[in-house]
């Protein structure tokens, strides 16, 4: 019973933070929510097999952005990856969507963490040092270094 009360200390507390996220990616609101569940039912498949393991909260964006992936990937495969819903992203949308994510990828997972944290889920220096468990001035290092690192990727892309 204590498994199921920690998972659900993680879903109140970062569930609506998981459905934004993976809202940014879809730009469908049931999916999203969809994501998020997925990723809470893994969380708690975790839980139940390791009930001590100290789980961070990135664990959870990876998680959802490899759901993410896989439902994009699915999507490309059936050739519907023009449009992921009816008034979702364009086709030019998406593929700047991916561009992004396979640029990420290519980055530290330090440096991917840090980019997440700041631009997408819009979290302030001081929230990410306490997340990642480092200084503030730190965090601002990672980030100097990964956007630097990014735009390298980037200029690769294009």
């Amino acid at each position: 019973m204590a498994n199921v009360s920690k998972v659900d200390v993680w879903v109140k507390a970062w569930g609506d933070k998981l459905v934004k996220f993976a809202a940014l990616y879809t730009n469908d609101s049931d999916l999203a929510q969809d994501i998020a569940q997925e990723t809470f039912i893994e969380l708690y498949r975790l839980v139940l097999q390791r009930p001590t393991l100290d789980i961070h909260p990135g664990w959870l964006y990876r998680v959802a952005r490899n759901k993410i992936r896989d439902y994009a990937r699915r999507k490309m495969l059936s050739g519907k990856a023009a449009v992921l819903s009816e008034g979702a992203a364009t086709s030019d949308d998406w593929t700047i969507r991916v561009l992004v994510q396979d640029a990420l990828i290519r980055l530290p997972q330090i440096d991917q963490e840090c980019l997440w944290l700041f631009y997408y889920l819009d979290l302030p220096v001081d929230e990410i040092s306490i997340l990642l468990g480092i200084p503030s001035a730190s965090v601002r290092g990672r980030l100097y270094r990964a956007r630097r690192r990014f735009k390298a990727i980037w200029g690769d892309h294009q």
